[in-house]
């Protein structure tokens, strides 16, 4: 590729990147928060943003997990580079360490995004600089982990977030060209020594396999990323039914599915009704291995048994035709009534329909009314 040829290919693509960007800003009157890090791709998007949108809404934070030896100098490097942009900048330092055998991605990740929330209010938006490259990154990881379409919808450009809303303009653009970009605006970033190293899943992916896909394939990424595209068109669909069909499977409170009309259902929509619920119960989607014990373990279970199935600190629970979720285990600890009154108050609950663990709260109720 000539030299003028690339020169006029990254005229139109920083233009095109700033109207882009200026695009997805409009529904948006708060402040810009961009994710930071001083490599290349958080570098460019850095750059991208102060020239498509006032300096005073835009302020870039740097996250210091504290897990590499340069850590306070990228932060410097950061603070740097912001102030010739001319955007404000904070860096805000991690107090909490990862748990023993805890993932540390997961956990850097997880700290970052809740230090974040934390910062957004109402009408603010968070930026990231996530690119095609990540996306067909994360696709493949999915498909390693046997995702169905929301797992491998990968990441959307835009998605709500906190107060505010999270979003992801670089998706579209080739980790190349980004590269290009920064070169030719002489753009300075670090390099982390831990993004070399395949002993990370993601590392594997970025330095092993994508490589060998595009040898094969050029278009091997970009590729990926229509098919990430199209798993989330589908997931928008199963999302849309199951948004308008679950008000009818509630059993009588939304932290309950009626277990009669799930079972009527075939197994592929009732896990999409079962995932969806617990979506809007801030849940984690439960994969198929759970899907099949909630199945087996409480809907096909005696209607006069009383299992449990626990989950994300919780529980699930089956109460005659309910399928209900308590955000705390209920417990084995049980309050008793004395002679006749035991017998009384058992049977006014079973008419009344009053599931067993939700009982030791209302014999506590009695007693201090008494």
């Amino acid at each position: 590729m000539s030299g003028n040829y690339r020169m006029a290919k990254l005229k139109k693509q920083t233009h095109k990147l700033a109207e882009h960007i200026r695009a997805l800003m409009l529904p948006y009157h708060g402040r810009v928060w961009i994710a930071l890090s001083g490599g290349l791709d958080s570098t460019v998007l850095c750059h991208a943003v102060a020239n498509a949108l006032p300096c005073d809404r835009i302020k870039a934070v740097y996250i210091n997990h504290h897990l590499q030896a340069d850590a306070d100098n990228w932060s410097a490097h950061c603070a740097t580079f912001c102030a010739q942009l001319g955007i404000s900048f904070q860096s805000i330092d991690l107090d909490t360490k990862p748990q023993k055998g805890e993932s540390i991605e997961a956990w850097a990740r997880q700290s970052r995004y809740a230090v974040f929330a934390e910062l957004l209010d109402t009408h603010d938006v968070l930026l990231t600089a996530h690119h095609q490259n990540d996306q067909a990154e994360t696709l493949l990881l999915q498909l390693m982990r046997g995702a169905g379409p929301k797992g491998l919808s990968s990441m959307p450009v835009s998605k709500a977030f906190g107060k505010g809303q999270h979003l992801r303009p670089l998706l579209s653009v080739s980790r190349d060209d980004l590269e290009l970009y920064a070169k030719t605006h002489g753009l300075p970033w670090v390099n982390d020594p831990s993004n070399e190293s395949v002993d990370y899943d993601r590392n594997f992916i970025r330095h092993e396999i994508l490589p060998a896909l595009e040898k094969r394939w050029p278009q091997a990424v970009r590729a990926l990323g229509q098919s990430a595209e199209r798993c989330a068109d589908q997931q928008a669909l199963i999302d849309q039914w199951a948004q308008e069909t679950l008000p009818e499977y509630t059993h009588e409170q939304p932290h309950c599915l009626n277990i009669a009309k799930l079972l009527r259902l075939s197994f592929q929509e009732r896990a999409a009704l079962i995932r969806f619920w617990c979506a809007a119960l801030k849940l984690r989607t439960p994969g198929e291995r759970v899907l099949n014990i909630l199945e087996r373990d409480l809907m096909l279970a005696r209607e006069d048994a009383n299992p449990v199935v626990a989950y994300e600190g919780g529980e699930f629970r089956r109460y005659r035709q309910g399928l209900y979720w308590l955000d705390k285990p209920a417990g084995n600890r049980k309050q008793s009534l004395q002679g006749k009154d035991s017998k009384l108050f058992k049977k006014h609950c079973q008419k009344q329909g009053i599931p067993p663990w939700e009982r030791d709260s209302l014999i506590s109720d009695m007693r201090d009314s008494s």
